[in-house]
């Protein structure tokens, strides 16, 4: 029996199950973000992005109803929009484009067709080049003030809005859009005033306050954000917690927490050397946190990396010794390496054990000759 290719695709699944589990309730720390501010929704970006989407949902759905070939074929063109969007626009979100290309890859060699045909899309793609000069902040009008009295009014009217999202109970995704929302407003809003709030204090400790007030509202948005995240990656909803999380880090850049379950989403979809990428980068700013290693860890073996996986889980459990799932996945990497070291798989798999985690059958089974 070949014990690697066994246990392989399980210990993939318990590495991301581990962070999804961790990440439910952790602090935030900083790190690097691959993500950029998103563009207005007018440009051709967006519009490129939206064609291909819809593609992609379509052929999700005819995946979904078994009928294969049509499902191949709109993922084809999906695929081709993407990595036309990605030529065209290389600087408009690249991790966003990049994923979609190896979501819709691995779906068309998982459905048993050659992911390196691609049909023919005659329709141009506008470059980046074209529209950046008439999205430039510069050439908008300038915002009219309104004086003290009008400043007053619409800084009461983002506290109040503010407020009443704090005590929502709005899901992740409809918090991140109303948060875009009133940040732009702020923005507007010191902006239009600045001469006025210049010259008077009270205006500004009325904008100190609607700053602290968003950023708690960044923790809550985030935080749900990260739990949501974490639940569609558990279930298999690999789109969503992508989805999820690219608000989450438009949001809060250096959320490192958020960064490493986008990590994980990209070792769902097999994109392992994007997640080694986050992992390392991570390391910068966030050398201390044990999720890091899983998620490098994860990266390793998801290449074939056995070594490599083992020395990132080892450096997890210095940080953390009381992680039972890490002991539980070194355990599984112990029993795929060769030669196989019983005595120290046994010793992870029991202390995961005494540590709250779940017995495998599978592990146990292959435990179990050398036990005495």
């Amino acid at each position: 029996m070949n014990t690697y290719k066994l246990l392989l695709p399980g210990i993939l699944k318990i590495l991301v199950m581990t962070v999804v589990a961790l990440f439910l309730a952790v602090p935030a720390v900083s790190a690097f973000s691959l993500f950029g501010r998103k563009k207005k929704d007018s440009e051709p970006a967006v519009d490129q992005l939206r064609v291909a989407r819809q593609l992609l949902i379509d052929a999700d759905d005819a995946r979904d109803m078994n009928k294969n070939d049509k499902a191949v074929g709109l993922y084809r063109k999906a695929l081709v929009n993407y990595e036309k969007l990605a030529q065209g626009f290389p600087k408009w979100e690249p991790d966003v484009v990049e994923f979609r290309i190896i979501y819709c890859e691995k779906q068309v060699e998982a459905l048993g067709a050659d992911p390196s045909v691609r049909p023919r899309i005659a329709e141009p793609v506008a470059r980046e080049n074209d529209f950046l000069e008439e999205t430039r902040d510069d050439n908008l009008p300038a915002p009219v003030a309104e004086g003290g009295v009008g400043a007053k009014k619409e800084i009461a009217r983002l506290r109040k809005d503010i407020q009443n999202v704090l005590v929502s109970d709005s899901g992740a995704g409809d918090m991140a859009a109303i948060y875009a929302s009133l940040a732009h407003d702020l923005d507007v809003v010191k902006k239009k005033h600045a001469g006025t709030v210049a010259n008077d204090r009270s205006l500004r400790d009325d904008l100190s306050g609607l700053d602290r007030a968003m950023f708690l509202m960044t923790g809550r948005v985030t935080s749900l954000i990260r739990t949501e995240a974490s639940f569609a990656l558990a279930a298999g909803e690999t789109e969503k917690a992508f989805d999820l999380l690219g608000d989450g880090l438009s949001i809060a850049p250096t959320d490192s927490n958020l960064r490493v379950l986008f990590g994980f989403v990209y070792c769902e979809a097999g994109g392992f050397e994007h997640a080694l990428k986050i992992g390392q980068e991570l390391l910068v700013s966030a050398k201390n946190d044990p999720n890091v290693y899983l998620l490098l860890g994860t990266a390793c073996l998801g290449q074939g990396k056995l070594k490599s996986a083992r020395d990132q889980l080892e450096k997890a459990l210095r940080l953390n010794a009381q992680c039972s799932e890490a002991h539980y996945n070194m355990a599984q990497i112990l029993a795929v390496s060769e030669p196989m070291d019983f005595k120290l798989a046994r010793a992870h798999y029991r202390e995961s054990l005494k540590l709250g985690g779940e017995s495998d059958e599978l592990l146990d089974a292959l435990l179990q000759p050398n036990e005495k």
